[in-house]
C-alpha cells in the first residue's frame, strides 16, 4: 500500500489520504495527509513536502452525526407507520398533502 501511494505522488505530483495511525502514548487518532513533490526548475524531484492534520474530532462528529441520521430515519418510518394506521382507523376520508400540494397519503374510509 505505502508502495502504491508512493507511485500515485511520483506519477500525478500530489497525493491525499486519510490514516489512523497511533500517537506515542498509543493513542489512536485519525490523520489527513497531503504530500507534494518538490522540483527544480528542470523538473527533477528533490523532495516530498507532507503535512498531516489531526482530524479525529472530525471523524467522530461525522459518524455520531451519521448514527444520529440513522436513528432519525428510522423513527420517520415508525411515526408514518403510525400515522398510516391512525389515519385507517379514522371513519372519514383523510387526505394528506406535502407543501407542493402532493398527495402522501389518501384513505378509502367514508368514499
Amino acid at each position: 500500500s505505502g508502495k502504491l501511494k508512493l507511485e500515485t505522488l511520483l506519477k500525478e505530483g500530489e497525493l491525499k489520504h486519510d490514516l489512523v495511525q497511533r500517537t506515542k502514548w498509543g493513542n489512536k487518532i485519525t490523520v489527513s495527509h497531503s504530500a507534494i513533490l518538490s522540483k527544480d526548475v528542470e523538473g527533477n524531484v528533490m523532495g516530498i513536502i507532507t503535512i498531516g492534520t489531526d482530524i479525529t474530532t472530525l471523524v467522530e462528529t461525522e459518524n455520531k452525526l451519521a448514527e444520529l441520521n440513522q436513528f432519525l430515519e428510522k423513527r420517520v418510518v415508525e411515526k408514518t407507520e403510525e400515522l398510516a394506521g391512525l389515519y385507517d382507523r379514522i371513519s372519514d376520508v383523510v387526505i394528506v398533502l406535502d407543501n407542493n400540494w402532493n398527495y402522501t397519503y389518501v384513505n378509502n374510509n367514508g368514499l
